[in-house]
């Protein structure tokens, strides 16, 4: 109730500057669009603005070094809560052995959360070793994975940063800070039965609508160049 008012706020893209002007309270005028600054690194670290050709010997050499499989899709499951992290896992492998993909699942557990014996518990009912678990940082993994599955936030936008086919997690209905759907960021998944319909598409070799790289300008504009250089013109 007592945090100050800035002049200006610098937002990750156009998409947040909208929600400003439809919330009300606070002018769209002083949001400006500059790109997430973490996000410069990546991009640079990365090599995020090469096509995904390109980046081949990179995503090859991560995942000799984080032991992931040359021969098969990856699929890096994002989870949140210790809660979910066991809920999403069953989902996912569920739908891999239903559907009968071919596909190594790196679970990148959330740095506070946890949830490692949920997973490896589901993994035992299901007699399932096409998998390992990770607490190293998320964006190596990013680099060399194909497909990420993940719940409604910023990890989703960042997987399309890196190319990845992506497929968000909802509970019930979509998370309106983030229209996956709209913009084709994303599929929008509620049950194992989506989740299923979602692997099966991605893994199975469909490529992703161009619309999704040119919409993902509008959440981080990371992609028509420098966010810090953007926000240090603006200054």
């Amino acid at each position: 109730y007592h945090a100050p008012v800035p002049d200006r706020f610098a937002a990750f893209g156009s998409h947040y500057v909208e929600q400003f002007d439809e919330w009300g309270g606070y002018p769209a005028s002083r949001v400006i669009p500059v790109g997430g600054l973490r996000h410069d690194v990546l991009v640079d670290q990365f090599d995020l603005r090469k096509t995904d050709g390109a980046r081949e010997d990179q995503k090859l050499s991560l995942r000799g070094e984080y032991n992931l499989p040359e021969d098969r899709p990856v699929l890096l499951l994002c989870t949140a809560t210790k809660e979910t992290a066991a809920m999403w896992f069953e989902m996912v492998v569920g739908a891999v052995q239903e559907q009968s993909l071919d596909a190594f699942i790196a679970v990148k557990l959330h740095q506070y959360h946890g949830g490692e014996e949920g997973v490896r518990r589901v993994a035992g009912h299901y007699s399932f070793a096409s998998y390992d678990v990770y607490t190293e940082d998320v964006y190596p993994l990013m680099a060399a994975s194909d497909v990420l599955v993940g719940s409604a936030s910023t990890t989703v936008l960042e997987g399309n940063l890196f190319g990845l086919n992506s497929i968000a997690i909802c509970a019930n209905q979509e998370y309106e800070v983030y229209p996956f759907s709209r913009d084709e960021l994303a599929d929008v998944v509620t049950d194992a039965s989506e989740m299923g319909s979602a692997l099966r598409r991605w893994l199975n070799g469909e490529t992703k609508e161009s619309s999704a790289s040119s919409n993902l300008h509008q959440h981080l504009r990371n992609t028509e160049g420098s966010a810090c250089c953007r926000l240090g013109s603006f200054l």
